[in-house]
């Protein structure tokens, strides 16, 4: 399987020392003497983008990415973005840049969010997030290879998009159709079970389409035989998160009152890899206080 590999330079512990000497991050993490390149270097961008990054979001991210990389899912990631709780700048620094933004741009979610974070970011039925990714863009994606995750916890059973493109050629999306959780391309739809709180992961493979969703209670798979091969991601248009980019104007924004806590863009993952997934981002969920909401 071709996959564009996450790149991150080394840093020494004297390096993250200087990072900001006076911060508790500068301090070595219970259970090893640095942190991960990746976590030290979300660190850096987080505080250039003006977050105030905790060493326990610090802490958990480590925990997070060596979970990802025992599992060899590291290089599965394209962009991730995991909402840190510290503060604003921080939760739009995504963990993995990608092919977009090193700050993800806002129209104007801020604003309703201006209360805690533990429990992720929620949608005001207008604003967007957007990442700057162009999908189609990604090196090793193709037609059969390419997937969206996000943990959700949708307001209604109205339709809406938790994270998508389209442009005149292609369209993909993860949202919620009529109370269930939705991934879809054109003339493709797959549906979960419901859309209840919970980790969903919206996946395609030669001919399959998938839907992974991960509850308090069970983690079950959906999937769809004879998934159309004209479903290669968009690559004129940007992934958003809280709508779909349609043509670079709102294509179904989520409802007010729904939320999201954490989203990725990455390749195709098996049921076992992506359930090993969304064990780590619950344990992430829980790390920063929050859970299944």
């Amino acid at each position: 399987m071709n996959r564009a590999q996450p790149h991150y330079s080394t840093m020494s512990k004297s390096a993250q020392i200087l990072l900001n000497a006076d911060s508790p991050l500068s301090q070595k993490m219970s259970g090893g003497s640095t942190y991960l390149p990746i976590v030290t270097q979300w660190v850096a961008r987080a505080r250039a983008n003006g977050g105030n990054p905790s060493i326990a979001t610090a802490n958990a991210l480590d925990v997070f990415w060596a979970t990802l990389q025992a599992a060899s899912l590291d290089s599965f990631m394209v962009v991730v973005n995991p909402f840190a709780p510290d503060d604003w700048n921080s939760a739009m620094t995504p963990l993995v840049v990608g092919n977009g933004f090193s700050k993800w741009t806002d129209s104007g979610l801020h604003a309703s969010n201006l209360g805690s974070l533990k429990n992720g970011i929620t949608g005001d039925g207008v604003n967007h997030l957007d990442t700057g990714s162009l999908p189609g863009t990604v090196t090793g994606f193709t037609q059969w290879n390419f997937a969206l995750s996000v943990y959700a916890s949708a307001d209604s059973g109205n339709a809406e998009t938790y994270m998508g493109c389209e442009d005149s050629q292609t369209q993909v999306y993860i949202g919620n159709e009529g109370g269930k959780h939705a991934g879809g391309s054109y003339n493709n739809l797959i549906l979960g079970t419901n859309a209840n709180p919970s980790f969903v992961s919206f996946n395609v493979s030669y001919e399959i389409g998938e839907i992974f969703q991960g509850t308090s209670s069970a983690f079950t798979e959906e999937n769809i035989q004879g998934w159309s091969s004209n479903v290669s991601p968009p690559v004129g248009e940007t992934l958003w998160v809280f709508d779909l980019n349609s043509n670079g104007a709102s294509g179904g924004p989520c409802d007010s009152g729904t939320r999201l806590s954490f989203a990725a863009l990455h390749f195709t993952m098996s049921p076992t890899q992506c359930q090993v997934f969304f064990n780590a981002v619950q344990a992430l969920r829980i790390a920063f206080g929050g859970g299944f909401v």
